[in-house]
């Protein structure tokens, strides 16, 4: 039994903003960094070195897509790209929109902040990013 959160959508279908062809692009439940947002491929892969080429070309400009709607909308003064997968092994990204504003911008963004998306953030967050 595969116990990988990520491997069914619907453990993030309250969050998904939009669904490519290889990954969802979810909300994250942390709102600490306001538009902060997740890319998640389909596929169950670990590595990146594991993605066959058409799909990383994809996953790539899904990647750039989905910061160019997080600027747009917020305006951060700097998008952090992170791809960790210690935590959950399912190749993911976190794309953190950072503001001058923020206490911490110097640093790498904390993500282990509680979580504070709700409905209506949600719902307002998806049509600035619509």
């Amino acid at each position: 039994m595969n116990t990988c959160p990520f491997c069914d959508a619907k453990n993030f279908t309250a969050q998904l903003i939009h669904e490519f062809e290889h990954a969802y692009w979810v909300a994250a439940h942390n709102q600490y960094y306001q538009g902060y947002c997740l890319l998640i491929a389909k596929q169950h892969l670990r590595e990146w070195h594991e993605v066959p080429e058409n799909i990383a070309l994809a996953l790539h400009n899904n990647l750039r897509q989905v910061a160019s709607k997080i600027h747009e909308a917020f305006a951060p003064h700097k998008i952090n790209l992170a791809s960790f997968g210690n935590a959950v092994e399912h190749l993911h990204w976190h794309i953190v929109p950072r503001y001058l504003s923020d206490p911490d911008h110097l640093q790498a963004p904390n993500l282990t902040m509680p979580a504070s998306l709700t409905p209506e953030m949600f719902e307002q967050l998806k049509q600035q990013l619509g």
